[in-house]
């Protein structure tokens, strides 16, 4: 049977880490590891994607945003409280424009999408140059790789090697990964990893140093000769 990145049906993003099994400890896991990585970023504006996303307190002087498909109680009270801006949308169009986002955080986001394709690549056309992004995901390769729900939720499977594979293409640079063992986890059977990745910026064109560099007369033996003969 042939893998594809969309999943043909829809899958339900869990709005609270309360939701979860090991939540709670997934929750502090992640906002331990995430807190060097936010006070480096700068910028703007966070966008965090997901119920997930917005539960991973995060320590930052840009303005944060939370986007997510639906706003229960859990949701709004939490914007409210850390004055959050709450936009519910979808996830594979991202209601954001071209290089308006500094720092993108996907808690376990990836893992509950029909397309993280399409959502990966929203994130990388609306990332600013050098924007970074932080995201975690469920490790198959532990007590998890046989089972298909978490909780109430079906999940999805992926390797950190294959979003890195993802994110190079889209011309990210890895800044880190690793696995992150919660307490009485083997570190290389937990549960979580992480990949924190940057937006490569590129010079917008190396034209005209080639151009000039194929016009040197030098490199035209027969063009040099002809001068030459028509000297002497």
């Amino acid at each position: 049977m042939k893998w594809r990145a969309k999943y043909p049906h829809s899958l339900n993003l869990p709005t609270s880490w309360q939701q979860l099994p090991n939540g709670s400890a997934y929750s502090t896991l992640l906002e331990s590891y995430f807190e060097r990585w936010f006070t480096r970023a700068t910028g703007r504006r966070l966008l965090k994607v997901g119920g997930l996303s917005a539960e991973i307190h995060c320590k930052t002087e840009c303005q944060q945003v939370l986007l997510t498909s639906e706003t229960p109680q859990n949701l709004t009270a939490l914007c409210q409280q850390n004055n959050i801006i709450l936009i519910e949308d979808s996830l594979h169009e991202l209601p954001f424009g071209d290089n308006t986002i500094d720092v993108c955080l996907l808690a376990n986001t990836l893992n509950f999408t029909q397309d993280p394709h399409q959502l990966l690549r929203e994130i990388s056309r609306m990332l600013s140059d050098d924007g970074y992004l932080l995201l975690s995901l469920f490790n198959p390769l532990s007590k998890l790789l046989f089972k298909h729900y978490i909780g109430h939720f079906r999940y999805r499977h992926f390797c950190r090697w294959h979003i890195i594979d993802w994110l190079e293409l889209l011309g990210f640079e890895i800044l880190d990964s690793q696995i992150l063992p919660i307490k009485h986890e083997l570190k290389w059977l937990a549960s979580q990893s992480v990949i924190v990745a940057r937006k490569c910026s590129i010079p917008l064109s190396l034209q005209p140093q080639r151009v000039l560099f194929e016009n040197q007369e030098i490199l035209n033996p027969v063009s040099a000769f002809r001068e030459t003969a028509h000297k002497i």
